[in-house]
């Protein structure tokens, strides 16, 4: 059987207010209820081999974004990374892996992580 467990992970974070004057550039980052979201991603299928490597993808990404802005590191900008797992199958039981190295780049920048899982 397929798992269908959906993926969606986001980096949000509160810009300084030096930055968000350049954020109104054309190149403008989404907004939320919680700050510019800085990374954003859902995949259909998810495997808990996939995760890290979707998290590695959205920290570059992010500091991509913030260097730009004139932002130094995520650590300025207290990130917030959510990862959410949902599922329609009541037989799937989305499971969270984390390697070392992702806990240690996410403690790095300073980030707190919120998980929801949805089955």
């Amino acid at each position: 059987m397929e798992m269908t467990t959906k993926l969606t992970i986001r980096i949000v974070a509160t810009l300084p207010q030096n930055a968000k004057a350049i954020a109104k550039l054309p190149r403008v980052l989404k907004t939320d209820k919680k700050g510019q979201i800085l990374y954003e991603v859902t995949r259909a299928q998810f495997h808990p081999a996939i995760l890290d490597d979707e998290l590695k993808l959205a920290i570059e990404v992010s500091e991509k974004q913030l260097k730009a802005l004139g932002v130094n590191s995520l650590s300025e900008v207290a990130p917030e990374l959510s990862i959410q797992l949902s599922s329609r199958d009541g037989q799937v039981r989305p499971a969270l892996h984390l390697t070392k190295q992702v806990i240690e780049s996410l403690s790095r920048m300073g980030a707190s992580l919120d998980f929801d899982p949805y089955c």
